[in-house]
């Protein structure tokens, strides 16, 4: 008896047919997407829109709804996606943006704090820091989720530098202090560790 043919599933055909899809080639583009903004008036109305949702995030993130406002935040960041790159723009240009999207990253990376996504925290931060290196707030916050994630002479750097540039803020000088004293208790359990491993591996089977 010759085999039968197995039985395709709706779900296992639409999954084939995804994948097809997936793999074919795209599509040549021959116009500019309907949201990319040309002139300079039209990339104020996007920095505009990303600004209303920034502002919108904050009231949330005031309210404690800390995954609601970085929705929104994320939102706004998004709004530059399609069209903003900084090796291609203008001086002005990165000016109108970051005032916006800075501020974005930032905000993120304090909510990610809170949420305890640390990982996160440190990618907003460093995005931030990548065009304002002497930002407080990028420094503290990044070097605060590093020493979470046990990366100590990261966040040593960071805190260090924050420190400098704000000497009297005290959660930047608590943060500093506690970074100091894990990093030293750390190198002093290595020690520890390093001379039982000699004496250990000195002693007869």
């Amino acid at each position: 008896q010759p085999n039968k043919r197995p039985t395709v599933t709706k779900e296992q055909q639409a999954y084939v047919d995804a994948l097809a899809n997936s793999q074919r080639p795209p599509a040549r583009q021959t116009k500019t997407p309907p949201d990319f903004p040309s002139t300079y008036a039209e990339q104020a109305k996007k920095c505009d829109e990303a600004q209303t949702l920034k502002e919108e995030g904050n009231e949330l993130y005031k309210q404690g709804d800390l995954l609601g406002a970085a929705k929104l935040y994320e939102q706004a960041v998004f709004k530059f996606a399609h069209w903003y790159a900084d090796m291609f723009a203008t001086d002005e240009e990165r000016a109108l943006v970051h005032a916006v999207k800075l501020p974005c990253h930032l905000n993120l990376a304090a909510c990610s704090v809170r949420l305890n996504n640390h990982d996160h925290a440190v990618t907003h931060c460093t995005q931030v820091l990548k065009h304002d290196a002497r930002n407080v707030k990028a420094l503290y916050r990044r070097g605060a989720s590093s020493m979470v994630l046990g990366n100590l002479d990261d966040a040593l750097a960071d805190l260090r530098a924050a420190a400098e540039l704000a000497p009297k803020d005290r959660d930047v000088r608590r943060e500093l202090s506690e970074c100091l004293r894990r990093r030293a208790e750390y190198r002093g359990e290595a020690r520890s560790m390093s001379r039982r491993m000699v004496h250990g591996g000195a002693s007869a089977d």
